[in-house]
């Protein structure tokens, strides 16, 4: 209570411990608002389908980028290496995977199939698919009827699993071994010459 304009000492008094504050109380009220506050970053529906934010945040940079360079294969240039854009038929194509719905897929697949060559269908399997979109089409997302849809990820070279599963990690920190060996201005060659798709292996 206020006593001449100011707070009374809360501090306890001699003797007395400070009130604790269980942190089994509070911990259900912070994980619902971390879940209601973050939801929203994860995924939110574009005309019925789930979309990551991730991609709705790339979709806006690639309209940004389109506004900048409204040459298809300029703006295809621009997006090497940080976007999934394809050059396909004279066409910056941008790569989607999407969840066909359980009921009326076939329905779904014709009518994305009809928006040829704004949409190219690519592969399907179950009820994923993968498909490209015209990057001076992009509005046509909004009318598709998939469950959720995302932009493809690019591929990236990632070798610190492999470093770990096929133990070069111990070499290159010398466990058991005289010295530590880096590879370094070591010559690799690797001869290659595909894939018998027919083996039964």
């Amino acid at each position: 209570m206020p006593i001449n304009g100011s707070f009374e000492d809360l501090s306890p008094a001699k003797g007395e411990s400070a009130p604790s504050l269980d942190i089994m109380e509070i911990k259900p009220f912070v994980l619902s608002c971390l879940v209601f506050l973050t939801a929203p970053v994860f995924a939110q529906s574009v005309g019925g389908a789930l979309v990551p934010m991730t991609t709705r945040m790339a979709l806006v940079e690639l309209a940004t980028l389109r506004a900048a360079h409204p040459e298809p294969k300029e703006f295809f240039e621009q997006t090497q290496g940080q976007y999934p854009v394809a050059w396909q038929n004279a066409r910056a194509m941008v790569g989607f995977v999407g969840k066909l719905p359980s009921v009326n897929a076939a329905a779904t697949l014709q009518s994305m199939a009809d928006l040829s060559p704004v949409v190219q269908m690519g592969a399907q399997r179950g009820g994923i698919l993968s498909f490209r979109v015209d990057v001076q089409h992009l509005n046509v997302l909004e009318g598709l009827s998939l469950v959720q849809w995302h932009m493809a990820g690019k591929a990236a070279p990632d070798l610190e699993k492999a470093r770990y599963g096929t133990r070069a990690d111990s070499v290159q920190a010398g466990w058991g071994l005289p010295q530590a060996y880096t590879g370094h201005d070591v010559l690799v060659g690797v001869v290659d010459w595909g894939f018998d798709y027919t083996h039964p292996m």
